[in-house]
């Protein structure tokens, strides 16, 4: 050997150690399962539902001469139920334009369903608003308007938490 000739010890080479996770839950898979088999039952009956209560509410109105009587004597509430049948259809197709993104997984489903919901719970708002302001408060009543409108508002903000925050929906719609 040379005259300080240095050893240098062998290092053990070992394999890193595996990360470990704290959750052992199982990844969500994507599908229409769970809370959004709800949703698509609803969604389905929504727009058949839209059309039978317009039908239901006004069918009276435009089968006899009520409309006619009603548009000599108050021309605004006879804009009203106008303005009220033009929201349902825009209604109807926008929940068939939900129901094509909803099978079809599309990533823009969320956003299109909340903006909708949003956007009918408004026309609600306004609706029985303008309702209390031409109806004389024999023909309106409060106490009726208000239980579907607050039904409506909880839909609205319960799907909308769902969506949001649901790891399902998240992987669903990806398209």
């Amino acid at each position: 050997m040379s005259e300080e000739q240095s050893v240098i010890p062998e290092q053990e080479v070992t394999a890193p150690e595996p990360e470990t996770t704290l959750s052992t839950a199982p990844a969500v898979e994507p599908g229409i399962k769970g809370f959004l088999i709800v949703m698509a039952i609803m969604m389905i009956v929504s727009p058949i539902a839209i059309a039978l209560e317009a039908w239901v509410q006004n069918h009276e109105i435009f089968g006899t001469d009520l409309w006619f009587e009603l548009t000599d004597s108050d021309p605004v509430l006879a804009g009203l139920i106008v303005v009220e049948l033009a929201v349902n259809g825009v209604m109807i197709i926008g929940s068939l334009y939900l129901l094509v993104l909803f099978f079809g997984r599309k990533k823009s489903f969320p956003k299109m369903f909340i903006i909708l919901r949003l956007a009918f719970l408004g026309f609600l708002i306004l609706d029985n608003a303008a309702a209390m302001m031409i109806l004389s408060k024999s023909d309106f009543s409060l106490y009726e308007a208000l239980p579907p409108l607050m039904k409506s508002a909880l839909y609205t903000v319960a799907w909308i938490a769902y969506l949001k925050r649901s790891e399902r929906v998240k992987v669903t719609f990806v398209e």
